[in-house]
């Protein structure tokens, strides 16, 4: 059966790459702040104002092309953004771009589970980075609440799929960091007192994403990425209260009697 639904998988992969390019250039709208994009209805027919045939695609290849770490879920969950991800994903690889998935799943996005599977796990074949809680790799595996899959199995198909680092997370028990290389990293959290629970998966990756562009180790990364969601979430703001590095290594510095970053066995159980 798994074998099966890897060959559909694949089928509707390379199906929707194919097309993809079409869907774009059939409906792009030219976006400027708000869609402008028309759609009426009149005596029970629907209208739509074709003037956007005439703008150039929304997706530039130059852009993906100079950019380093292209990251985006909630795109995935409806066409045509589905289908111009997917496009942007595919120029990214070919250009060398680095493609970092934070799952980040929002119910209200998806319409069913097998939506999610399919297109969460096509983008987490294709890219280099893959982050999220347990719960999203369930939704990505659809598997159910209940299972015996082992973490660290979940991270082998996608290292094995070009992925260099799986993160998985299990909320207040911390995550795993897992590597190409085989190293498997043990995530907590700084003690600091809690303020809000919101901002700081945001701060996490943020800081983190810019570790590894600066060539840090994944240990070093995973710190840093670490001690700005603990900053992020120990203050009353969200956005404000996002820091620059500078800082969040002074924070490091003031709290460097806590281990937070622990090397572990590849099969750690949480």
């Amino acid at each position: 059966l798994h074998d099966r639904i890897e060959r559909a998988l694949c089928s509707a992969l390379q199906l929707l790459l194919r097309h993809a390019s079409v869907f774009a250039r059939q409906l792009r709208p030219k976006l400027s702040g708000h869609v402008r994009h028309h759609v009426r209805h009149r005596y029970g027919r629907r209208r739509v104002n074709c003037a956007h045939r005439r703008q150039r695609p929304y997706i530039r290849r130059e852009r993906i092309q100079n950019a380093r770490t292209p990251r985006n879920e909630p795109a995935l969950a409806a066409s045509p953004s589905r289908e111009a991800c997917l496009m942007a994903i595919n120029y990214a690889k070919k250009h060398g771009t680095k493609v970092i998935f934070d799952i980040d799943y929002r119910e209200y996005n998806w319409r069913s589970k097998a939506d999610i599977a399919v297109y969460y796990s096509l983008v987490g074949r294709m890219s280099d980075v893959i982050i999220g809680s347990r719960e999203e790799f369930n939704l990505t595996e659809y598997l159910p609440e209940e299972n015996d899959v082992a973490d660290y199995e979940i991270a082998e198909k996608y290292l094995n799929y070009g992925n260099q680092i799986v993160i998985i997370k299990h909320g207040k028990k911390g995550s795993v960091a897992y590597g190409a290389d085989k190293e498997a990293f043990k995530v907590d959290s700084y003690k600091i007192k809690l303020l809000k629970s919101f901002g700081g998966g945001d701060a996490y990756a943020s800081a983190f994403i810019y570790g590894l562009l600066e060539g840090w180790s994944l240990a070093d990364s995973l710190r840093h990425g670490t001690a700005h969601a603990a900053m992020v979430v120990a203050s009353h703001s969200c956005s404000e209260a996002m820091q620059d590095a500078p800082a969040i290594d002074a924070f490091i510095q003031e709290h460097a009697a806590e281990q937070v970053i622990t090397p572990v066995e590849w099969k750690v159980v949480l």
